[in-house]
């Protein structure tokens, strides 16, 4: 093989980005699947159904009992006169200051967190760990249909320590559940400016390192050492050893042929 073309294939062979997009959307669907089947089996063993009726009966009580409507929009509400918005707040705070509310809302609160929680680990550790050890080179079923995979950022394959720490703390931690969080405690009122401006930031940067960093790298490609090649192109090497004697013989070829 051509000095040039072996000093070419062992660097970095980074993957398009419409190739990495693609199989992120696949692997996205998959951990969606496999986290709605764990939640649902969550669900049924603490009986979350019953515990969000609840919770619902405690609204429905205080709408027939005070003649108002808690899902009212802001532009409806706007349209009430005086009276009935200083009867709507009144009724808004005696309900946010009723006990069995706040521990049933809390309650529900809880449940989806941890489901959501326990769902997406699973989910992530079976379609970002698990399966990419058994198809290997961090391969993920997504990148497996389009032909990218995960290396070190130095050509050398992924180990086991490495892609637990892209998977476990870079994504599933940084990546996804803090925006989920975010994003739970949006839709129940509990999230202040600060959290919400953090599940966007991070989301945002993760964007802009992906566009604008030489190997469109992500978060959790910066705390493994990672990043995803195009494996039809990209020579993977076991070990750091095997690097460094290719290295050496690829020096001493040129070097062979310049005196020659």
């Amino acid at each position: 093989m051509d000095i040039k073309i072996k000093s070419d294939m062992y660097k970095i062979q980074k993957a398009s980005l419409w190739k990495r997009f693609s199989a992120a959307l696949l692997d996205f669907i998959v951990i969606m699947i496999i986290a709605t089947g764990i939640m649902t089996i969550i669900s049924y063993v603490v009986d979350y159904d019953s515990k969000y009726e609840e919770m619902e009966s405690y609204y429905a009580e205080y709408e027939e009992k005070y003649g108002i409507d808690f899902e009212i929009s802001q532009e409806d509400f706007e349209k009430l006169t005086k009276e009935e918005q200083d009867k709507y707040k009144e009724v808004s705070e005696i309900f946010s200051k009723d006990e069995r509310v706040i521990k049933s809302i809390n309650l529900v609160i809880n449940l989806i967190l941890i489901m959501t929680s326990i769902g997406i680990l699973i989910a992530v550790i079976i379609s970002e760990f698990i399966i990419p050890i058994i198809l290997k080179n961090g391969q993920t079923i997504g990148k497996k249909c389009f032909a990218i995979c995960v290396v070190k950022n130095n050509s050398v394959r992924i180990n086991n320590i490495s892609l637990f720490v892209r998977t476990l703390i870079g994504k599933y931690t940084i990546e996804i559940m803090i925006p989920v969080y975010v994003l739970i405690l949006l839709l129940f009122g509990n999230a202040n400016i600060i959290f919400l401006f953090l599940g966007i930031g991070i989301l945002v940067f993760n964007l802009i390192l992906i566009i604008f960093t030489q190997d469109n790298l992500t978060i959790h490609d910066i705390f493994a050492y990672t990043v995803v090649v195009d494996k039809s192109v990209q020579m993977i090497f076991e070990n750091e050893e095997e690097l460094v004697q290719f290295k050496k013989d690829l020096h001493a070829q040129e070097v062979k042929n310049k005196i020659y």
